[in-house]
């Protein structure tokens, strides 16, 4: 993914699933990051549990952003109300970054996958 893709987000509550998913296209900023977390809190104020929320990440086409954004990303999982955030579709670095992530963190809120499927599995655990 180059600098020059533009980034483009989609979030939306999947009313059957309760689920919040994102489609996340290039390099998020800081200004990007504010504006998810907007999105996604409109999806948690509709679902049925809100002190349950499971997010399905689709990260295939997601650019690597700077320290200051991913540190504000991964505080965000750190919310009370976060059950579990599933990523998938991210490149070998980003899975590996992000298990990295998970065992230093003691973070369990969090995982990586190949797949959709695999993510939805665990997801809905």
């Amino acid at each position: 993914m180059d600098d020059k893709t533009p980034v483009t987000m989609q979030v939306r509550l999947d009313e059957e699933l309760q689920i919040i998913r994102q489609v996340i296209t290039g390099r998020l900023n800081e200004e990007d990051a504010r504006l998810l977390f907007v999105q996604t809190e409109a999806c948690v104020n509709r679902l049925k549990n809100p002190e349950k929320v499971r997010v399905l990440v689709d990260g295939s086409r997601l650019g690597k952003s700077n320290s200051r954004t991913r540190k504000r990303l991964f505080n965000e999982t750190k919310r009370p109300n976060l059950k579990r955030l599933a990523l998938f579709g991210g490149s070998p670095m980003v899975r590996t970054f992000l298990k990295f992530f998970n065992i230093i963190s003691g973070n369990d809120k969090m995982n990586c996958f190949k797949t959709e499927a695999e993510a939805l599995a665990w997801l809905l655990e």
